[in-house]
């Protein structure tokens, strides 16, 4: 799609056509931040860097889908608010394993479309009570 960035002055600039269509983008506009005070804005911006941090995949090892339901389901619902982004990963990663080997029914139901927001909700509470933050 040619015209995504068309009218944008990063379109002016060739470098950054050419790189059209050879990766990902996510467009972010403060547009539609209307936040009431400085606090709310930090938090909201605190909250993209943990998304931004979650949807980052190695190529050679793409996360499972039912893992990124999950892990969504955990940042857009502030489960993450309280872990540094250096601790994201980590806590991606046990997270997945947890949920695993503890409530192996909740990837059943994300797969099949049933409703899973209870039963994550509540291994994501349990998960956290035993996540260790590293400075």
């Amino acid at each position: 799609r040619g015209d995504l960035f068309e009218g944008l002055s990063i379109w002016e600039e060739e470098k950054y056509r050419k790189l059209q269509g050879t990766y990902p983008v996510i467009f972010v506009s403060f547009a539609e931040v209307k936040c009431k005070n400085f606090e709310d804005t930090k938090r909201r911006l605190a909250q993209g860097e943990r998304i931004v941090e979650v949807l980052k995949q190695d190529e050679t090892s793409p996360i499972a889908v039912e893992n990124q339901v999950m892990i969504i389901f955990a940042v857009i619902n502030n489960f993450l608010e309280d872990i540094p982004v250096s601790n994201v990963k980590r806590f991606e990663k046990e997270l997945f394993r947890f949920v695993d080997e503890n409530y192996p029914e909740i990837s059943k139901k994300i797969l099949s479309a049933e409703d899973f927001s209870s039963d994550l909700t509540n291994a994501i509470v349990e998960f956290k009570k035993k996540f260790v933050v590293e400075a």
